[in-house]
């Protein structure tokens, strides 16, 4: 009564089912509460009272004679983390990526979080990077904060050339934070990415902007701690338009 909601799985095979029940009979004994199955009342073993909902002949059939061990108990943690999809009206189990995959695909940040959606534990994920689960935790709550930010400017039309739809961009979150949102947000840019990942996106894609050099005179000296006066701007090279040059030429 006093705990969160139930939580659900979807049971995908007769496998998955019996390890299931068996994981549930076992649980009076290792919670101390009975020593044998089917003296728990309320256990399907128990026979107590028959409800219509459950499916009785399950015990007849699941194996309730060995205890449940710790090879038992690492079968259902996989189990439960295992991901399922719909595949044109069937549910078949969606085929997981290795930890390896994940940090060969995406930056340590984005591989991490990736990972907690596909089912690995903060704990497992510790112990492939040689980090503490703590690190972890750090490292998955500021890089949430990064991507709440962006959403939330998203969503205020912030990236005004772009979908609503468009999915996390770190570049893109920091060039437009820069140039459009409040001073308040800056300073949250500046908390979560660090000057010097900041200052290397604004170097590329702002510093040489002519349409900017308010913006960037006050970004230089508030933000960057540049001792400098408008006129540098005005002789900066504009990168971007140096590479389209190039290409074209």
């Amino acid at each position: 009564m006093w705990q969160g909601r139930f939580k659900s799985w979807y049971v995908y095979n007769e496998n998955y089912l019996h390890t299931l029940v068996r994981y549930i009979e076992f649980n009076p004994i290792k919670a101390n509460i009975t020593n044998n199955i089917g003296e728990y009342e309320w256990a399907m073993s128990s026979r107590n009272a028959e409800f219509s909902m459950l499916n009785y002949e399950l015990i007849n059939v699941v194996d309730l004679n060995s205890n449940f061990n710790e090879n038992d108990q690492k079968k259902i943690n996989e189990l439960f983390n295992k991901k399922i999809e719909i595949d044109e009206d069937n549910v078949v189990l969606k085929k997981s990526r290795t930890l390896q995959e994940l940090f060969a695909t995406y930056e340590k940040e984005e591989a991490i979080w990736q990972a907690i959606k596909e089912g690995y534990k903060q704990s497992d994920i510790a112990r492939f990077l040689n980090l503490s689960p703590v690190s972890i935790s750090k490292i998955l709550k500021i890089y949430k904060q990064k991507r709440d930010l962006f959403y939330r400017l998203r969503d205020k039309g912030l990236f005004w050339s772009y979908s609503k739809s468009m999915e996390y961009d770190e570049k893109l979150l920091i060039e437009h934070t820069l140039k459009y949102a409040d001073f308040d947000d800056i300073v949250l840019l500046l908390k979560l990415f660090g000057k010097r990942r900041v200052k290397l996106i604004w170097d590329k894609t702002m510093k040489s902007d002519q349409r900017f050099i308010k913006l960037n005179l006050m970004l230089a000296r508030v933000f960057f701690g540049m001792d400098v006066e408008s006129n540098y701007f005005k002789g900066v090279k504009n990168e971007r338009l140096e590479k389209l040059k190039m290409l074209t030429s």
